[in-house]
């Protein structure tokens, strides 16, 4: 459920915190308070894009949304998104800028993490759902009915996961079977492309590291001369210095003159024999640096046979992979294909078969995914319908027709589209061709009270859906909204006294002016507070004592009415 929500320095809200509850949250105010504002801070909160108009230039405005979620439904979607609800906590927040430009810019977080518009939007998708004034005209969109179908079924969503899986095999072996059609009639120059790439990667024979080793034997060769001086200069200063004494020589001279003495002081031969080591090891040494020296002869041939071999090496891996592994694995490709296209005929047959096969799975999990959407619609259908009637319809009549395209889609073969009567002696016709904005609400919030136990998404909002109605239809829409919230947290931004009667919590949102500045402010009712806005909506600016005493009997007919839907739903 939504727990908090603040909004700072959004148009003439400064700083707002309301804190819900669960059930019917009520927000009411006169027209121009500052009721779109809260919606649109929401929104904003959710992802959606911001209007300048209604930012602060220095960058101080900003909207936190604090949830608090139980379901391990939800909490595991979450985590797949990568948002780790600690304590089932999920604060989203938004901040915004206007730059000298005018441009909008904003930072969106989820529990102190920087994350996209798109994935507040993703993440909000499972916490919290919005049904404005003009919302209800997605109604219109048939794509849109069988996606509100498909929620009221466990069921429905179990087969659609096993038709769709089915259905990426079938497209698959179907799109593989077309490209051997396509590749039968240019078979030859196929085949023979890819037996060169074969035959290419074959003679290369590319092994692991071959490449790191080439390049350190080139960087050898190509330094080879001042290799060779280098070492030339070091022989000569041990063993072969013409000029002057080596240093071979002169530690000979050393041992030399130590060994007269030696017998002389019990400290003087470990540091003899210590000097015939160093003299043994700068021997050993300089044999090893004129052996080197002897392998420095730089080869031409060999410096180009390896230029050649790198070339190759380069030319393979940029074609079929940049490690041996990856050029193996294109190779172990690339003969599975040359058998299928040597044996084309067979290959095809194969896949023909699979084909059959796929699609016969595939047309018994549609034909099991239209029963369920049938029964399901039928179900609906009769629900919805006995809403209507208590929503003051007379004669009405809810129809959700599932018809098989024959077709095979993502989805599944059917086409499936709501229609309505409202009026006696009308025909059943398809929604979009009802007129009425208020009938169009009505539907809607029907529907969604048919869908009210299985839907999962945990907050409600609906803003002013209440447009067009009055009297017993208000009523009736009231009862409806009271029975939505003892499943779902509902927060209703509304202008009529029946709905406001039914809160669990109720908010007044007034404008005031203090100091030549005008600002949006919330308050929280209590229940002398809750009857005296509803003494407001009910008459006006002009609240009598009159008034009051009718809308004190307005609020405990309301709450009579609540405790028996409550002892319904228990039983």
């Amino acid at each position: 459920m939504l727990f908090s929500l603040r909004m700072q320095n959004i148009a003439l809200i400064d700083d707002v915190r309301l804190d819900l509850e669960s059930g019917l949250n009520i927000l009411t105010g006169e027209t121009g308070a500052g009721k779109s504002i809260l919606m649109d801070g929401i929104n904003l909160a959710l992802g959606s894009r911001a209007q300048k108009e209604l930012l602060r230039p220095d960058g101080s405005s900003r909207v936190d949304l604090l949830f608090v979620e139980e379901d391990p439904k939800i909490l595991s979607r979450l985590a797949e998104l990568g948002i780790n609800a600690d304590q089932g906590e999920i604060l989203m927040t938004r901040q915004f800028s206007v730059s000298p430009a005018q441009q909008v810019r904003s930072l969106c977080r989820i529990n102190g993490q920087i994350v996209t518009a798109g994935q507040m939007k993703d993440a909000a998708r499972l916490l919290i759902d919005i049904h404005g004034q003009h919302e209800h005209q997605s109604l219109l969109d048939t794509a849109k009915h069988r996606e509100i179908l498909d929620r009221f079924d466990d069921r429905i969503q179990e087969a659609r996961e096993l038709y769709a899986h089915l259905f990426g095999t079938y497209t698959a072996l179907c799109k593989e079977l077309e490209g051997y059609e396509k590749d039968e009639q240019d078979k030859e120059r196929l085949l023979s492309l890819m037996q060169y790439e074969r035959d290419e990667i074959e003679q290369a024979a590319v092994r692991d590291g071959e490449e790191e080793e080439l390049k350190i034997h080139r960087r050898r060769l190509y330094n080879s001369e001042r290799m060779r001086d280098a070492v030339t200069e070091a022989v000569t200063l041990l063993h072969e210095n013409m000029s002057g004494p080596t240093v071979s020589d002169l530690l000979g001279q050393a041992v030399s003159s130590l060994n007269g003495i030696a017998s002389l002081d019990d400290t003087l031969p470990p540091i003899l024999e210590s000097l015939r080591d160093t003299s043994a090891v700068l021997d050993d040494l300089g044999y090893q640096l004129t052996a080197y020296l002897d392998q420095l002869d730089m080869d031409p041939q060999e410096l180009n046979d390896i230029e050649n071999r790198l070339d190759v090496i380069r030319r393979v891996t940029s074609k079929y992979g940049a490690t041996s592994e990856k050029i193996q694995a294109y190779y172990e490709d690339l003969l599975v294909r040359i058998d299928k296209l040597e044996h084309i005929q067979q290959t095809k047959e194969s896949l023909r078969a699979q084909k059959a096969t796929a699609e016969t799975n595939l047309r018994k999990a549609a034909d099991k995914l239209h029963d369920l959407r049938a029964s399901a619609a039928a179900e609906v259908s009769r629900e919805v319908t006995e809403i209507l009637k208590t929503l003051q319809f007379k004669d009405p009549c809810f129809m959700i027709e599932v018809r098989p395209s024959g077709t095979y889609r993502s989805y599944g073969t059917d086409e499936v589209e709501f229609c309505v009567r409202t009026n006696v002696g009308d025909a059943v016709k398809p929604l979009h061709m009802i007129a009425s904005g208020g009938e169009m609400s009505r539907i809607m919030l029907a529907i969604k009270t048919v869908l009210a136990r299985r839907d999962e998404i945990p907050t409600l909002i609906f803003d002013e859906i209440d447009t067009g109605i009055s009297g017993r239809t208000a009523q009736s829409v009231a009862e409806r909204m009271c029975q939505i919230a003892q499943y779902h947290q509902v927060l209703c931004v509304t202008h009529l006294p029946q709905i406001a009667a039914m809160a669990d919590v109720h908010f007044a949102i007034e404008k005031t002016v203090t100091d030549g500045h005008t600002r949006t402010e919330v308050r929280s009712l209590d229940r002398d507070g809750m009857i005296e806005e509803l003494a407001r909506l009910t008459s006006g600016v002009t609240v009598t004592d009159a008034v009051l005493s009718s809308a004190r009997e307005l609020k405990e007919q309301a709450e009579k009415r609540k405790q028996q839907i409550a002892e319904e739903k228990a039983l």
